[in-house]
């Protein structure tokens, strides 16, 4: 969108039109007011500056781990998102300026929807839109991907079991935000495997 001067401003869009569903056995709902950002370091630098910036070892591939109510969640090689109160999100990428050249620090939170699955079902409805493995031996709690959801990308992550049940965190383009839920809804095939 342009402003009056013609400079290029993006527009939030609010929860009006992606309101999540709830279903026997499984919900879906907007996480409005995420935190989302990224972290990348210069290759070589990745093991001082991310214990630098976050007092500890990077965690795993695939995997993530909770720092100051942030979940820092492996993207690929020397590159993390960033997820969690929007307050925190935003202190962590502007501490990461401290490395310069070295460091590239993001943040996404208006430029991405976050939302949470969960249910008895989630996994089984996560199954018919990606092609991941879903079943609880694959995807357990802490780990995360980045995956196909249908005919767009998704960051998706194993949260613990919400009153017993699977949790998942999906954070997608906000643009494609409206069709991840009409897929969510009602998937039209099932790719995944899950058990």
């Amino acid at each position: 969108m342009l402003d009056k001067n013609g400079s290029a401003t993006l527009v939030r869009r609010g929860p009006s039109g992606l309101a999540g569903f709830t279903e026997i056995g499984i919900a879906l709902t907007l996480e409005a007011g995420l935190g989302v950002g990224k972290v990348q370091f210069l290759r070589g630098t990745t093991a001082a500056c991310f214990s630098d910036l976050f007092g500890q070892s990077a965690p795993a591939a695939c995997r993530s781990l909770a720092l100051e109510e942030v979940e820092v969640s492996w993207l690929a090689p020397d590159e993390w998102l960033l997820t969690g109160a929007e307050a925190r999100v935003l202190a962590m990428i502007e501490r990461a300026a401290m490395f310069g050249d070295s460091c590239l620090a993001t943040n996404l939170s208006h430029a991405r929807a976050a939302f949470r699955l969960s249910g008895a079902r989630a996994r089984e409805r996560l199954a018919a839109v990606t092609p991941l493995d879903m079943s609880a031996a694959a995807m357990s709690v802490g780990d995360v991907a980045r995956a196909p959801l249908s005919d767009t990308g998704m960051f998706l992550a194993r949260l613990p079991d919400s009153d017993g049940q699977p949790d998942f965190r999906i954070v997608v383009d906000q643009t494609m935000a409206a069709y991840a839920v009409r897929m969510l809804r009602e998937p039209a095939r099932t790719p995944g495997a899950v058990s």
